[in-house]
């Protein structure tokens, strides 16, 4: 078990770690008024990536899960107040509009959507889970 902690461990060190860079949230920061809605963007240049998650980092330091996109299905979660919208392939644009901001940080994440995976497939479960780990972007 140690040594399968310290393999994954590395793994993100060294290869999932550079997934970050090809990641972009813009803009850095927003400030808008009451009753005003503010939008946030986010693309990927990962191959085969299909899928974008957003999150808000709580004031207790927790995120919360606010939806996903899937290359242009969005899903966002019950009493979000969020609309996600766009393209969450490699070099397209998907957007979080917030309804009613609040101060807080706001993250995307790009993800490979997995349907079906063949038993032979298996060992490769390990790759994907530590490369959606290591995707998170300010």
């Amino acid at each position: 078990m140690i040594q399968l902690f310290n393999f994954l461990f590395m793994y993100y060190i060294f290869v999932g770690s550079s997934l970050n860079d090809k990641v972009h949230q813009t803009p850095k920061d927003i400030y808008n008024t009451k009753g005003t809605s503010a939008k946030i963007q986010c693309s990927h240049e990962i191959d085969s990536y299909n899928r974008i998650l957003w999150y808000k980092q709580l004031k207790d330091g927790q995120l919360q899960f606010l939806g996903y996109i899937v290359a242009t299905a969005p899903s966002p979660e019950d009493g979000a107040k969020i609309q996600i919208e766009g393209d969450a392939n490699k070099g397209k644009k998907s957007f979080l509009t917030i309804e009613e901001p609040s101060s807080a940080m706001y993250y995307c994440a790009a993800s490979l959507t997995v349907e079906k995976v063949p038993i032979s497939q298996y060992k490769n479960h390990i790759e994907i889970a530590v490369r959606y780990i290591s995707v998170g972007h300010l």
